[in-house]
């Protein structure tokens, strides 16, 4: 059985792509331009998980630096954690529902650029495999 959720992703198509504020158009702008770069970067790996690790060993040190040192991005990190509900400290993953699969905020630690890393391609994953409503 189908939830028709195919349908309010047309809906949101004809409804929100002209919309440059969209946040899904934006994260998922923000998204290719990462796949593209892991991908340039990382030819070696097929694995989006095992780029992002190599990713982090190798720019945790800058993120650290900007979260550390400017202001504005930081106040845009803390407000991004805060996007959860307050009785819900993580990410679900959508396609499996499993409770080993979720990936937690950076709301202890924003300085912890992988576990920033696992939360948005927890993102991303929930919106291309799980069923993730687009206007949600």
């Amino acid at each position: 059985m189908y939830n028709n959720s195919y349908i309010r992703w047309i809906i949101f198509l004809e409804k929100e792509t002209d919309r440059r504020d969209s946040p899904f158009i934006k994260f998922s702008v923000l998204w290719f331009s990462l796949a593209s770069f892991l991908s340039d970067m990382y030819k070696d790996d097929f694995s989006e998980q095992k780029k992002i690790e190599k990713f982090n060993k190798d720019f945790s040190h800058i993120y650290t630096k900007i979260v550390e040192e400017d202001k504005k991005f930081k106040k845009k990190l803390l407000s991004f954690s805060m996007t959860k509900k307050p009785t819900r400290k993580f990410v679900d993953n959508l396609q499996t529902n499993q409770i080993e699969d979720r990936d937690y905020f950076p709301d202890e630690d924003i300085t912890d650029f992988l576990k920033f890393l696992s939360v948005i391609y927890q993102i991303k994953c929930n919106f291309f495999h799980g069923g993730k409503d687009p206007f949600n």
